[in-house]
């Protein structure tokens, strides 16, 4: 082989050598080995969210950098790392009494919230406060400020601002701060999904038909049932909420779709909520809010048996399938948030005794109560929940369930 042929040879081996010692093959011989196939570019947009109050009169900051359609990396097997969607979607601090202390910030994901100044100056997120640090696993979410002007409310609102924020400071705060929420919890037993009833005045146009409809002995609460003469009438009208003031839509977050843990909390005089100006009308205020819970969600601790959970249900001396929690209305603006304990399936596949045990759970006798009124008319079945009722003439009762979440949110 001629002088110049040796070089070229060289080059090629060196080459190969080198693409060797760094392809996946060589790393394995080195005891390196990656499945990485891919990072995607960073996409991702960040915002700042700060929030002052004051819990049990202590003063509490949050300083929150939240990442939005953040970097997605692929692997070869087909599989990926994906931190999508808002992170944290929910962000919270142990207090000194062992209770959680948490905050949902608004998707402010998109320029547009910040460049445009779709965030009002009054932003009032949703707040949640858990009874156990530990497992998150019931908590009370401030709904309104009737919340925290509450008796009853160990939280003091201050202010809440949100900024432009950089990958950069996303990475600084997800290392220098530890999330409450973490994974163990929040895929498993937090109570991310919150319930409550909104309360409305009856309007006038409504009014005589539904004290038509008024049972004989005149039931405090009642259930006039799916389809009463005076549905359209009450159900469509424009809505007023149960202390007085304009109120628009048939729920708080109805103009736009969204629920309040992504829009923010509307604050009785307008505002509160993020979103073209359009939508913060100052004429539309949030509803009266009232939490409600049942005995098949807050802690009870049901059979390891789906089979034996009906003869467990009809053992105990009452069961609450729904109970408002109203004390004559120190609650407004409050709602309880928790999960459902889910229904295993047996294996390897669901059986006739498996379903039929889900059935007759389903249909176990269970109360549905205000405070300790019973709802006349109400189905006395686990599974038939309380949608609307009415309580006297006056007033009526609409349920609402949102979930803290969101679209692809992690923590």
């Amino acid at each position: 082989m001629n002088t110049p042929a040796r070089i070229l040879f060289g080059v090629v081996v060196a080459l190969a050598a080198i693409w060797g010692w760094s392809s996946e093959w060589g790393q394995l011989l080195r005891g390196r080995w990656s499945f990485t196939q891919s990072i995607s570019p960073d996409t991702g947009t960040y915002f700042r969210l700060e929030v002052k109050v004051t819990y049990k009169g202590e003063p509490v900051d949050f300083d929150i950098v939240v990442g939005c359609n953040i970097r997605r990396t692929g692997y070869k097997d087909g599989s990926s790392s994906v931190e999508v969607g808002m992170v944290p979607v929910v962000f919270g601090k142990r207090m000194p009494d062992n209770k959680g202390l948490v905050v949902r910030p608004p998707d402010a994901c998109g320029g547009r919230y910040i460049k445009e100044g779709w965030i009002p100056d009054d932003l009032l997120p949703v707040m949640v406060v858990y009874d156990d640090a530990d497992t998150l696993a019931f908590g009370t979410a401030y709904m309104s400020v009737d919340a925290y002007a509450s008796s009853l409310s160990e939280l003091r609102f201050e202010r809440a601002t949100i900024a432009a924020a950089t990958r950069q400071e996303f990475d600084t705060f997800r290392k220098e701060q530890t999330n409450l929420a973490n994974q163990a919890s929040w895929r498993s037993v937090m109570g991310y999904r919150c319930h409550a009833y909104a309360r409305y005045r009856i309007p006038e146009v409504a009014r005589d038909l539904v004290h038509q409809a008024w049972p004989a002995d005149h039931p405090r609460y009642w259930d006039p049932g799916p389809t009463p003469a005076f549905a359209a009438a009450l159900w469509d009208a424009e809505r007023q909420r149960d202390i007085g003031g304009p109120f628009r839509g048939r729920l708080g977050w109805a103009d736009s779709g969204e629920s309040p843990a992504n829009r923010g909390v509307a604050r009785n005089t307008g505002g509160g909520q993020i979103g073209p100006p359009q939508t913060r009308s100052i004429n539309r205020w949030g509803p009266s809010y009232y939490p409600v819970y049942s005995d098949n969600n807050t802690g009870l601790k049901m059979p390891a048996h789906v089979k034996d959970w009906p003869e467990y249900i009809r053992g105990l001396p009452k069961f609450i399938g729904q109970k408002v929690d109203f004390q004559n209305g120190l609650t407004r603006g409050l709602a309880y948030c928790y999960i459902a304990p889910s229904v295993p399936d047996s294996t390897p596949s669901p059986t006739k005794q498996h379903w039929e045990s889900v059935r007759a759970w389903n249909e176990s006798p269970a109360l549905h109560l205000v405070d300790r009124d019973r709802i006349i008319g109400a189905s006395p079945r686990l599974a038939n929940k309380v949608v609307r009722f009415i309580e006297r003439d006056e007033y009526f009762f609409d349920i609402v369930e949102f979930y803290l979440e969101g679209t692809r949110g992690d923590v």
